[in-house]
């Protein structure tokens, strides 16, 4: 069983996580899944661990490269208010989907279904990564939709201190969810330490151009794209001028005609 933290941007009265099987090489298969509030560590608070279903039915199978996305539980979350989700996997998969380089830890069991146990004892191993649970999502609550960021290790800001989430848009996420009056904005924050535009990279998942329809077209009420990248090609490729801009502009093109605003962010000096 994996325990992997999730923080809302914002807050609502119930939620769903969407649990991803992207690079898998076989089908992931679920045995069960709980998101709880958070205490400390690997602790869920007490009472509040929920059981998650998938069309009613508590386990799954998510085919190679497939998403599975749960049904809503009633669950008040406030933004900025940790959670803990609990995945529970039948077997070993031979290739897993995470990210590299969280904000925080994940906790992992002893093998068998722990899910429902709140408790940190059943979690004694603490490793530097999240995986399967890529998205959380909002329920139940008027809101002003999703912004997403595209970018780099500038806009991922993981690594140490691990659970210090210091990155930008986690700064930006206070200030957001503290202006009075405004509803419920979730920012979804799709950077990735090392990644690039036009190429790949090891450790660094696809290029953006190739992620963009799983990870950006996907996400629920997304209406605006923050567009952050493109250090990694210049240090990298390395890449012409007339290259990456093109590629930059088909970016935004895409993400346009899916009816999304783009604003692009100016690269930082070096």
């Amino acid at each position: 069983t994996i325990r992997p933290p999730l923080r809302p941007t914002a807050g609502a009265p119930a939620a769903r996580i969407r649990t991803s099987n992207a690079f898998g090489s076989e089908p992931l298969e679920i045995v069960s899944s709980y998101l709880g509030l958070r205490d400390s560590g690997a602790t869920v608070r007490r009472g509040t661990n929920r059981e998650l279903g998938f069309g009613g039915r508590r386990s799954i199978s998510i085919p190679a490269g497939a998403s599975a996305v749960s049904d809503p539980v009633a669950l008040r979350i406030a933004a900025g208010t940790d959670l803990l989700a609990s995945i529970a996997v039948r077997g070993t998969p031979s290739a897993v989907t995470g990210h590299l380089r969280p904000k925080d830890w994940s906790w992992l069991s002893a093998p068998g279904d722990f899910g429902a146990t709140e408790d940190a004892g059943a979690f004694p191993t603490r490793v530097p990564h999240w995986f399967f649970v890529d998205t959380l999502v909002g329920e139940d609550q008027a809101n002003a939709g999703t912004v997403a960021f595209l970018g780099d290790s500038i806009t991922d800001s993981g690594a140490e201190p691990r659970g210090g989430y210091q990155g930008w848009v986690d700064f930006l996420a206070q200030r957001v969810a503290a202006k009075p009056g405004m509803a419920p904005l979730g920012l979804a924050n799709l950077g990735i330490s090392g990644n690039r535009i036009t190429a790949q990279r090891p450790g660094a998942g696809e290029n953006a151009l190739a992620r963009f329809d799983r990870d950006i077209a996907t996400l629920p009420g997304v209406h605006t794209l923050v567009l952050f990248e493109g250090i990694n090609d210049i240090y990298g490729t390395p890449i012409g001028a007339e290259a990456l801009i093109q590629a930059h502009a088909q970016l935004a093109l895409r993400a346009r005609l899916r009816g999304l605003r783009v604003i692009g962010a100016t690269l930082l000096p070096t």
